[in-house]
């Protein structure tokens, strides 16, 4: 009778142990569940962006160079469609993106200063 109290005390500790471990696990599991959903790593990488200067800039220089080119083919729209006029409309095209790019800071400082005087109050 002792050995057989000794026993069932032994199943019923590793019992609560093994439901401790249990617990632990799936909180461990749910916790990894909700870190790779897809709108938490969205969630995240959005917040890393915005966080960071570097990607910020990266990003405002390549919607100026999609702005500039977009505006360049908008005003460089030619009636005749020879591959002679394609070619130089896109080199055009390029050479004008290639230079905003280059130059966004400048771009961005000027575009202030322009939007600052449309916007000034008269006194």
């Amino acid at each position: 009778m002792n050995e057989t109290t000794a026993l069932n005390e032994a199943i019923t500790t590793i019992s609560a142990i093994r439901k401790q471990e249990m617990h632990l696990l799936k909180e461990e599991v749910q916790q990894t569940y909700d870190r790779f959903k897809l709108v938490n790593v969205l969630k995240n990488t959005v917040q890393e962006v915005y966080a960071s200067p570097e990607i910020k800039r990266i990003i405002l220089v390549k919607v100026m160079g999609f702005g500039v080119h977009f505006l360049i083919k908008k005003f460089m729209n030619t009636p005749t469609n020879t591959p002679t006029s394609k070619t130089a409309t896109l080199g055009v095209q390029a050479a004008f993106s290639e230079l905003a790019t280059e130059h966004a800071e400048d771009i961005k400082i000027i575009f202030e200063a322009l939007l600052q005087q449309l916007v000034k109050p008269k006194n």
